[in-house]
């Protein structure tokens, strides 16, 4: 039977744009990806402070003024799925992006289940992948591949602390 994981990466713009430059060491800033005026994604810092997606510019500028303003790169972030999907075929050659949401990447994954010490081992190297690439991946896993896209589409954002 087949046994296919999704990694979906809710917040693709902001992870594509995450601004490398901060110092571990230093106070975390608000970060806000805007297109045509409007805000598409947001980090944990300026989502506490009132801003969400949809919200005007003025609007976002209003409730957090110091926040790091950029604009959203649909390139940047198409190479950024490119690259999870390449490094992905390090646990199967069945890795495919999804043509329902630019947003997620599916991989077949049932000849590798052994290999790899079953399902949840495979996910936790699989969400670590990610990781490494600079994204905050929510991974979903079922027998079809649309099941495991919606599962992961659904489930709230959770891992690793990030700014």
């Amino acid at each position: 039977m087949p046994f296919w994981i999704a990694v979906h990466l809710p917040r693709l713009p902001l992870d594509a744009l995450r601004p490398r430059w901060s110092d571990p060491a230093a106070l975390p800033l608000p970060v806000v990806v805007l297109e045509q005026e409007r805000v598409v994604s947001a980090n944990r810092l300026a989502v506490r402070e009132g801003v969400h997606a949809g919200l005007r510019r003025a609007g976002a500028q209003a409730l957090v003024p110091h926040a790091v303003q950029l604009e959203r790169d649909p390139a940047v972030e198409a190479r950024l799925m490119q690259s999870l999907a390449l490094a992905l075929l390090a646990f199967t050659p069945h890795v495919t992006l999804d043509v329902a949401d630019e947003a997620t990447v599916l991989l077949e994954v049932e000849a590798s289940l052994r290999l790899f010490g079953g399902h949840r081992a495979l996910c936790r190297a699989v969400k670590y992948c990610a990781y490494r690439l600079g994204a905050v991946p929510v991974l979903g896993a079922g027998p079809t591949a649309r099941g495991a896209a919606w599962l992961a589409s659904t489930r709230p954002v959770r891992g690793r602390r990030t700014a």
